[in-house]
């Protein structure tokens, strides 16, 4: 299971590296655009607002590049789309492959269903955790994440019908529960250190 984290890490690693310059650029870029005929860069801009900012967009490259960028490698003519290891699979029946690897986990004792499961929940709680922090505090913030963690992770189903990848509703179900966790452990770090939320507000707010 170790090997399979490390792997995941392993294959984004690259993307996340080669995209951190070109981030801090773009940021740079836009926060002096806006400080424009206003006031000082370093007078409008939350440098810890602008750090979450760039760490999950670096998280939402790293998550691309494993699921909806198309692995490449270098053959003689060039890079060329990687060939995939597995034949295209769809399930559209909610909860299906969820029990199905719960079952191989406690009946057959099989632990790599475990990243399955707990893979696709804990790979979108940065989502809700980030919407949380970057989102103004209304009593619609709850819904806004968990419905931009369902609708990231129904975009990234749909791209893998056409990257001849698995694509499987329950995914969108984990995914979403993720969403929603993530945002939980941003309340639970509101309740623990108040103030948490309002060190990355914007200074206009």
């Amino acid at each position: 299971m170790l090997t399979a984290i490390w792997s995941y890490i392993e294959n984004a690693l690259p993307f996340i590296v080669i995209s951190l310059p070109l981030l801090i650029i773009c940021r740079v870029a836009v926060n002096c655009f806006y400080a424009h005929r206003k006031t000082s860069v370093l007078r409008c801009v939350n440098f810890a607002r602008e750090i979450c900012i760039i760490i999950f967009s670096l998280y939402a490259v790293g998550l691309a590049s494993q699921t909806v960028i198309p692995k490449l490698v270098w053959e003689d003519r060039g890079f060329v789309i990687a060939e995939t290891l597995h034949f295209t699979k769809y399930n559209f029946i909610a909860f299906v492959s969820i029990i199905d690897c719960i079952e191989k986990i406690f009946l057959h004792q099989n632990m790599y269903y475990v990243i399955f499961l707990f893979g696709n929940i804990f790979i979108f709680a940065p989502i809700g955790f980030f919407c949380g922090i970057m989102m103004k505090k209304d009593k619609y913030r709850l819904l806004k994440a968990v419905c931009i963690s369902c609708a990231v992770s129904v975009f990234i189903e749909t791209v893998q019908i056409f990257l001849d990848r698995m694509v499987d509703v329950d995914d969108v179900i984990l995914n979403t529960l993720g969403g929603f966790i993530g945002y939980l452990l941003c309340i639970c770090m509101e309740k623990i250190f108040p103030g948490f939320r309002g060190k990355f507000r914007k200074y206009n707010e």
